[in-house]
């Protein structure tokens, strides 16, 4: 099995990096086109994920006092996808000795191989959204 399983309706796909996963979730010429191109395709895409809801499609300068709450953050693939989790339309498992998504948590009592990524992608998100701003 790869570090990262992404479940979306009992379909599993598997990946080995985050770069993988973008260019499923984001079509394999994701990364060959320009920063304006790619934040314009997260976020007609998040606009597509985001019908019946309450979230906004944001970027990080858009992020007001660090709140979180009700966004969809389009910053760059990782908010993008953490995004993704956080409405629920995939489920994302790490294996527990990766730190593709998990870097942030504390996995000292995780006996699992694997890690359900949504069940943190808040917190998660919060944490990468904060580490950007103080770039």
């Amino acid at each position: 099995m790869k570090d990262l399983i992404l479940i979306e309706n009992e379909k599993y796909n598997q990946f080995s990096r985050i770069e993988e996963i973008t260019k499923f979730l984001l079509g394999d010429n994701y990364f060959n086109i320009s920063d304006e191109e790619k934040r314009e395709l997260m976020r007609l895409n998040a606009r597509a994920y985001c019908i019946n809801t309450n979230k906004k499609i944001v970027t990080l300068n858009e992020i007001k006092d660090n709140n979180i709450d009700n966004i969809f953050a389009i910053q760059d693939e990782k908010s993008y996808i953490l995004s993704l989790l956080n409405i629920n339309k995939y489920t994302l498992l790490e294996k527990t000795t990766c730190d593709i998504f998990t870097s942030d948590l504390n996995k000292e009592n995780i006996k699992d191989n694997y890690i359900i990524v949504n069940r943190f992608a808040e917190e998660l998100l919060d944490k990468h959204i904060k580490k950007l701003k103080e770039l």
